[in-house]
This record gives structure tokens, sequence and C-alpha cells, in this order.
């Protein structure tokens, strides 16, 4: 089955999404109830402090992709992944975010044994693990609203959300 991405783009002051999306604390809170915590090179605690990364940084690139059909979230990762990584490397001193936790490795990431990261060129951070509000980012700028799944029925759609960070 073929993915359908619908693509929406913006760009904004880096200082304005900061003041108006990002609450570390309340979005750390998840992280730290996630499995992934402490086990991904990708995940928080990082050994550096995000918010001295965010400083360097002017405008975030915010792009958002929602997915028709629930188990194709892989898939589409794999077409939006490789994009946000080519446009960091087309924007020197960029930083790219990707939609959600590391996928590169397959099974378990190597920092739960205590291993350097075997795929540091690729490996990127979420803005959810930098403290973003993701739901948020998606209703008021994109004006999407975020599908949960329940016990008995996926969602409508998923939705991704990448960013690309520059000055």
């Amino acid at each position: 089955m073929r993915v359908r991405i619908e693509r929406m783009e913006t760009l904004r002051d880096l200082s304005d999404y900061t003041a108006g999306f990002r609450d570390e604390k309340r979005i750390l809170g998840y992280c730290i109830s996630c499995p992934r915590y402490g086990n991904y090179w990708s995940c928080p605690p990082y050994d550096y402090d995000p918010s001295e990364i965010i400083a360097t940084i002017v405008y975030p690139e915010d792009v958002s992709a929602s997915v028709s059909v629930y188990d194709l979230f892989s898939e589409a990762r794999e077409i939006t992944d490789p994009e946000i990584l080519g446009m960091e490397a087309e924007m020197p001193g960029s930083m790219a975010f990707y939609a959600g936790s590391c996928r590169i490795c397959p099974g378990k990431c190597k920092r739960e044994s205590g291993a350097a990261c075997v795929e540091p060129d690729r490996a990127r951070p979420s803005l959810e693990s930098f403290g973003y509000d993701i739901s948020r980012t998606l209703s008021d700028i994109f004006g999407v609203k975020i599908k949960w799944a329940d016990k008995n029925c996926p969602p409508e759609y998923i939705s991704l959300v990448s960013a690309l960070m520059f000055r």
C-alpha cells in the first residue's frame, strides 16, 4: 500500500515558537514515562542542554505530514526522515528533528547497553524530546487536530511533525 502524504510547511521565528509551544517540564514528563527514555540516543536525557542548541537557531521550518492509514507510520518515516536530513544537508548550520523517536537501528538502541550511537550522522532528536508541544504545533500552526487511537479503533490518520531549525 502506498502512503499518501499531505505536506504542510511553515517558517517561523524560533523565539516566538519557543515562547508559544515549548513546555519542557510538561512534555518531558511524558518522555520520562516512555520505555525509550534514557535508552535511545535520540531521546532524553541528553548529555547536553537542548536550550543551548535552541539558542543558536533562529528559524524552525516545521514539516507536517498526515498519513491516512494507521499501520503506515514506519513507511511514512522512510519518506520524511531522509527528506528532512536532505534539507539539513542543504543548509549548513541547521538541525533536523524527526517526527518521533529514532528508528534507525533494528531492535534496541545501543545506548541501552551503554554503547555509542552507531549512526550519529543519521540519528536526530524529535521536537517533543526538546520539550515542544506537537499537539499544539499541529492545531495552532497547521490547523490539524491530532487524532488518537482508542482500544478498538485506529485513528483516522496519523500526523507526523518533523522540523528543520536554522539561523
